[in-house]
């Protein structure tokens, strides 16, 4: 071959050569792109699992990618160059993919952990609530609220001092249920023992101690007046229909129980 020929050949091996890279070189970006489009697809159906369902969420984000890969990307690369130069590609979009869903699960299973919880204590503080009579099961109730508060703090992220503000919030409106409650129903007594025993054990907050307080001295005063009344009604009041009813010495009674009282 003379030298123009292998001058010539030398030219059209070049062009050959340029022409394939470029062929490679397009072949990679669109592979690439239907990568990209695949992921992208597949994190928004991810994220139409919501709470609980999204377990295992990551797992079959990347089955769907694999699948979807080898079914649909991979035929369109016609050389071992272009599956060299893609293979890098798709495993840095499904190493992204994979943490994508992870991350993703973990945030749904977390927020639906943390709705169960607070729907329990939600629940335990209504029932603690609706057993005001029964010191026992209010105290059983208080039992159930920390030892769930405590079970799930590690996963939800609470630190002891966190913790502590979450069992003591509970236990703080359980009780503000109860005396509400006692005082409602007339028992106005109790409401006052109860506030006393668990004000004194520092276990009521700030913001409804001092309500909590009045509203147990006026429960208290209308209570103690009521059977006062009764109490006198009852002694000195007519045993029969014929007997008089004598206001002044009702009324001397009462004053001298209300001085008695004061003093």
């Amino acid at each position: 071959m003379t030298g123009v020929g292998a001058a010539a050949l030398t030219v059209v091996q070049r062009a050959r050569q340029i022409e394939q890279d470029r062929e490679d070189e397009l072949a990679y970006l669109n592979a690439d792109r239907l990568l990209s489009e695949s992921a992208l697809r597949l994190e928004q159906e991810a994220q139409k699992a919501r709470g609980k369902d999204a377990r295992g969420t990551a797992e079959r984000t990347l089955e769907a990618f694999d699948k979807e890969v080898e079914a649909t990307i991979l035929p369109t690369l016609t050389n071992q160059r272009q599956k060299i130069a893609f293979e890098r590609a798709r495993q840095s979009r499904r190493q992204s993919l994979q943490e994508f869903g992870g991350r993703y699960e973990k945030s749904e299973l977390d927020a639906y952990e943390q709705a169960e919880v607070e729907a329990y204590l939600a629940t335990s503080v209504n029932a603690g609530i609706a057993h005001a009579g029964s010191p026992q099961l209010v105290a059983e109730e208080l039992e159930r609220q920390e030892a769930v508060i405590r079970n799930h703090s590690q996963r939800l992220g609470l630190g002891p001092e966190a913790v502590d503000a979450q069992i003591a919030r509970y236990r703080s409106m359980t009780h503000v249920g109860v005396i509400d409650s006692l005082i409602a129903n007339g028992q106005d007594r109790d409401a006052r023992d109860y506030f006393e025993l668990v004000s004194e054990a520092g276990q009521i907050a700030g913001g409804e101690l001092a309500r909590l307080q009045k509203s147990v001295r006026v429960a208290t005063t209308a209570g103690e007046a009521e059977r006062q009344a009764q109490r006198i009604w009852t002694e000195l009041g007519p045993k029969g229909d014929e007997d008089p009813i004598s206001i002044d010495v009702m009324e001397a009674n009462a004053r001298s129980t209300i001085t008695d009282a004061e003093v």
